[in-house]
């Protein structure tokens, strides 16, 4: 659900690609990543043992931190060889796309891959 409303978000950049609106359009899609990291830090710890809590929590941070580095590297081609625009349009169906396989998950016909 939160990415689904970061997707106006990322969209805004496209519609709107000057500098102040785009910084705020990226200030507050941080704001609704925000969460995500709590349900992942509570989730982990739901589903581990408590003496495993520390190794469950550098998983997410790990996992979180490669994901930061790739999307940064990624964007950062996009930019380059493609345009601006054309990389904000890439990450909101990317955005799109991985809402759809989430709430696949979520409500069970992706939930035989468990």
């Amino acid at each position: 659900m939160l990415m689904a409303v970061r997707l106006p978000l990322v969209m805004g950049c496209v519609l709107l690609p000057h500098l102040w609106s785009v910084a705020g359009f990226v200030a507050l899609s941080a704001v609704v990543v925000s969460p995500l990291f709590v349900a992942a830090f509570t989730a982990s710890d739901r589903i581990t043992a408590p003496h495993e809590h520390t190794e469950a929590s550098t998983w997410v941070t790990s996992v979180s931190n490669i994901g930061s580095s790739t999307g940064t590297a990624l964007a950062g081609w996009g930019c380059a060889e493609v345009s601006v625009s054309g990389t904000f349009v890439l990450i909101a169906v990317l955005l799109v796309a991985g809402t759809g396989v989430a709430q696949g998950f979520r409500y069970g016909s992706l939930a035989r891959f468990r």
